[in-house]
């Protein structure tokens, strides 16, 4: 898939000034996300993980080595009864990598994410409504490095999945949302028309352009939204490094969790597959440029998912379960080798 181009990658390859950097993916390969550190009050978490060993769930590999590849078994057995193994509430940790199609090693990416999960029945039905508590990750093009996190990662809405059964594990499976913008106004009758709409502050005078693109492209299109409630177009992304400003994309995620083996316990461990199709907003009335990323193998981005006690849960609390050393225990975030 593919992705804002980052201002750090295009000043390596093409010296574009004008491109930002946001998130993005490939269609063949699995990108995760995962965090031990917290995003409470706008500032970049450290990148250290502190946390003690982690409780009935199964560590990640070291990020100095490459795990190893657990081959699928089609014919293994389905346990009949796997939907009353599952807990009502999941903590969910994923980490994806990847690098650019372009620049290969010299420029690399890495992407962790925090998730609290709802399990949700009805009758067959089983799914994850998963809301974001950290999204973080890095570019680092040696001796360049940029880091990003969304800073208003929970006031995003949850991700919606449904939970299926496989011969070779659990997996999710979701239409693509998009995340920034909506499907284009049915006042949008002809490109070039505009519209007056509320609420959307980054507009001059309120007024938004209809657009032809297939997908949003700039600030000022009529389908961009302000989905984590800043007052601002988009998602925002903070950056710390060669970028220090904020940062405003759109994203198409179609991310899913596969493979993901069952314990007895409830707990999980699978693969992530990152799928974003991501454009920052940040470069006027002109689209920025793209960069595309050439993911790693899918089991070199692992998912966890860790069951909580029965009770409420919001993100503060699952954070402060990590922070005491009650659930995962994850290296810090690096770039794996075998990719």
């Amino acid at each position: 898939m593919v992705r804002p181009a980052s201002l750090l990658l295009l000043a390596l390859a093409a010296g574009c000034s004008d491109a930002r950097y946001g998130d993005a993916e490939s269609d063949d390969a699995g990108k995760q996300s995962t965090s031990g550190a917290e995003v409470r009050d706008g500032s970049l978490p450290d990148a250290s993980l502190d946390a003690a060993p982690a409780v009935a769930t199964p560590s990640l590999p070291d990020a100095s080595a490459t795990p190893p590849v657990t081959p699928a078994t089609p014919d293994a057995a389905v346990p009949a009864d796997w939907r009353t193994m599952l807990a009502t509430h999941y903590a969910i940790a994923a980490r994806f990598y990847a690098k650019d199609k372009g620049l290969g090693d010299a420029a690399r990416y890495s992407h962790e994410i925090y998730m609290l999960a709802r399990v949700l029945r009805d009758g067959e039905t089983v799914r994850l409504e998963a809301r974001r508590c950290i999204d973080r990750g890095s570019v680092l093009a040696s001796p360049l490095k940029d880091e990003f996190w969304w800073p208003n990662a929970q006031a995003v809405e949850p991700q919606l999945w449904d939970l299926v059964m496989r011969p070779d594990g659990l997996r999710t499976q979701a239409a693509a949302r998009p995340l920034g913008y909506r499907d284009q106004p049915g006042e949008c009758t002809m490109p070039g028309k505009q519209l007056q709409v509320d609420g959307r502050p980054w507009l001059p005078g309120g007024r938004c352009d209809c657009r032809a693109d297939a997908l949003p492209m700039v600030a000022n299109d009529c389908r961009i939204v302000d989905d984590d409630g800043d007052g601002k177009p988009g998602i925002t992304v903070d950056h710390m490094g060669l970028l220090d400003e904020p940062e405003s994309m759109r994203t198409l995620d179609g991310s899913q969790i596969l493979n993901a083996q069952l314990s007895a316990d409830g707990s999980m461990q699978g693969s992530f597959l990152q799928s974003y199709e991501t454009l920052s907003l940040g470069c006027g009335n002109n689209p920025c440029t793209r960069a595309e990323l050439a993911p790693c193998p899918l089991e070199l981005n692992p998912v966890l998912l860790e069951p909580l006690a029965d009770g409420e849960w919001d993100c503060a609390k699952m954070l402060a379960e990590q922070d005491a050393g009650k659930l995962f225990a994850l290296p810090p975030l690096a770039f794996v080798n075998g990719c």
